[in-house]
Formats: C-alpha cells, sequence, structure tokens
C-alpha cells in the first residue's frame, strides 16, 4: 500500500552532507574574520576619493598600500619614500606643482592623494597596463621604459605581491565598493 509521507534523506547516511551543512559555513566564517582582521582599510574615505578622482580602481590603491608600507603612515624605506604610498620626495615636490596640497605631502590623506595621482600619471604614461605601472610605480618610470624599449620587462615579485593583495581586497570589499557604485 502506497505512503503518504515523502521521504527525507536521512543525515546519518551522509557524513559529506553533514559537513556541508555544518562545518564549511563555520570554516568560511573563521577565513572572512581572519580576512578582514589582516586586511583592514584604514583610510577608507581618502582610498575612494583621490581614486575616484584619479579613475583608479580603489581596491588597486588599497593593494598599492598595503605593498608598499602595509598601512604604515610613518613607513620610511631605505631610499627614502615616504608613508603609506611611499613616495620619494621629489616624486611628491613634482607632483605638488601641479596638484597643490594643504598640509605637508607626508600627511596620509595628502601622501594618498599624491600617490594615487601618480598611479593615474603612469597609467596614462603605460596605457593603463597595470602590470608595468605597478613596476613603473615601485621601480620608477624612467627605467622601466629603457627596460621596455630594450625588450628586457619581466613581472616582478612586487607586482605579483601587489596582485595577491588586490585579490585580497577584492574578495573582502568588492561588495562594498559594489554599493558605493563602483
Amino acid at each position: 500500500r502506497p505512503s503518504n509521507k515523502k521521504e527525507v534523506l536521512p543525515l546519518k547516511g551522509s557524513p559529506f552532507l553533514l559537513f556541508s551543512l555544518l562545518v564549511l559555513p563555520i570554516v568560511a566564517f573563521a577565513l572572512l574574520c581572519i580576512g578582514y582582521s589582516v586586511f583592514k582599510l584604514p583610510y577608507l574615505p581618502q582610498i575612494v576619493n583621490s581614486s575616484g578622482k584619479y579613475g583608479i580602481d580603489p581596491l588597486l590603491t588599497a593593494a598599492v598600500i598595503q605593498t608598499e608600507s602595509g598601512f604604515d603612515s610613518l613607513a620610511q624605506s631605505p631610499a627614502k619614500a615616504f608613508g603609506l604610498m611611499q613616495l620619494l620626495p621629489q616624486t611628491a615636490a613634482w607632483l605638488e606643482e601641479s596638484l597643490p596640497i594643504v598640509g605637508s605631502w607626508r600627511e596620509p590623506h595628502n601622501n594618498i592623494e599624491l600617490g594615487t595621482r601618480y598611479l593615474r600619471y603612469l597609467a596614462d604614461m603605460f596605457e593603463e597596463d597595470w602590470d608595468i605601472v605597478l613596476t613603473a610605480y615601485h621601480q620608477g618610470p624612467t627605467y622601466i621604459r629603457a627596460l621596455l624599449e630594450a625588450g628586457g620587462w619581466q613581472k616582478t615579485a612586487y607586482v605579483r605581491k601587489a596582485r595577491v593583495f588586490y585579490l585580497c581586497f577584492f574578495l573582502l570589499y568588492h561588495g562594498y565598493f559594489s554599493v558605493l557604485g563602483d
């Protein structure tokens, strides 16, 4: 005789289903928590504002800051680059000629503004080939142009590191920037 009861898949017979329903969401949540604690986005308003002004992906700006200084506003390199975006004094002075700022170029909001403006300058120079733009940001456009002319340019560890940081920021914050309209 036919039964009116619907069969329910028993969890007991499906360890993968039990694992999927109970363990994977906990692991995913833990990974997100770790990700948000490791890849914080301080200076978010300045990053969004400057990136929007110069047509740079704010996640790329964040990745450059993470790569350059680890979001340490007082970071200084052996080459005397300073701040979040590790600008050299002569680069900052050159940028300030066309982009006057209030206060010091070393202040976080000004450093982000000038660094993002410099990214736009390099993007225009190298036709938005972002691997070359990132290399030029790190090693200087004159050196990279000479390498390109000689046919000796190669993707650097710096570019790979920046791309990994970009991916991390994208995975964690893309939804936030989608809400902002990016």
